[in-house]
């Protein structure tokens, strides 16, 4: 192969230019600094408590967003129920059932408006990505329902003595694990207000039902603790199969990487 000339007054300048080593306390300085920035391998536990601070927070900021929608329906349901208890005097166990999975029910489209707005993409660039927002408004949502839950039963136990504990935790186990999960399944195959409303009416259209039906709230008077357990266990798997999954979110028909 033939060398490409040079020309002598470049040659000159490239032949004097010196390059200037660094020193052994400059290099020493340099491998300092580099080793301060590097990332130092957590134990286990600490990063475990770490992403629960972060969720916390996160959980924190989305409360701030819920729209007055979501707790003007909640307040009413609220409300409605207690004026059942209070007033109208229903059977406790199906009030129970049917206020307990409602906040969730309502909580939908909150949950998934990122979806429905199409920002899920955009959310993806964030620090804290869809699926820690996503993770973040559900654990609102779920905490606020279970407390909802707590303070409906405290209600029902002080207006019925007679009310037996153990089958009232199993009336509203059943629906705040089961309910939820088959809903919120439902919810991600289409938009969070649709399914948020549509869920709603049917689950309300399914208790005025049970109270047609004598045997129903024999039923739930005598709850049988095997199927109830299994039916918490089934809420428990979709709830398992839904976490391990969120690292998937639709967006249209195209699917990104949380």
């Amino acid at each position: 192969m033939n060398e490409t000339p040079i020309d002598y007054d470049v040659k000159e300048y490239l032949d004097s230019y010196k390059i200037d080593f660094p020193n052994e306390d400059e290099m020493e300085a340099s491998i300092e600094f580099i080793m301060a920035q590097v990332t130092v391998k957590e134990r286990s536990s600490a990063i475990l408590v770490r992403k629960a601070k972060a969720l916390v927070m996160n959980s924190s900021r989305e409360l701030m967003n819920f729209s007055w929608l979501f707790w003007s329906l909640n307040g009413l349901f609220l409300l409605l129920g207690v004026i059942s208890l209070l007033k109208f005097n229903y059977n406790p166990y199906l009030t129970v059932f049917a206020l307990a999975p409602l906040p969730f029910f309502v909580g939908i489209f909150e949950i998934l408006k990122s979806k429905d707005e199409g920002l899920v993409e955009l959310e993806l660039t964030f620090k804290y990505n869809a699926q820690q927002i996503l993770t973040s408004r559900l654990l609102v949502v779920g905490l606020y329902n279970f407390a909802v839950n707590i303070i409906i039963s405290v209600i029902t136990v002080a207006v019925y003595p007679e009310v037996q504990l153990a089958n009232l935790f199993l009336v509203w186990t059943i629906p705040y694990v089961f309910a939820t999960g088959v809903a919120f399944f439902i919810a991600l195959k289409t938009k969070g207000i649709v399914a948020s409303g549509t869920i709603i009416a049917v689950w309300f259209a399914f208790c005025y039902g049970g109270l047609m039906i004598p045997e129903v709230t024999e039923f739930f008077r005598k709850m049988n603790p095997l199927p109830a357990a299994g039916l918490i266990l089934a809420g428990i798997i979709i709830w398992t199969i839904h976490i391990l999954n969120f690292r998937k979110i639709d967006i249209g028909r195209e699917r990104y990487e949380a």
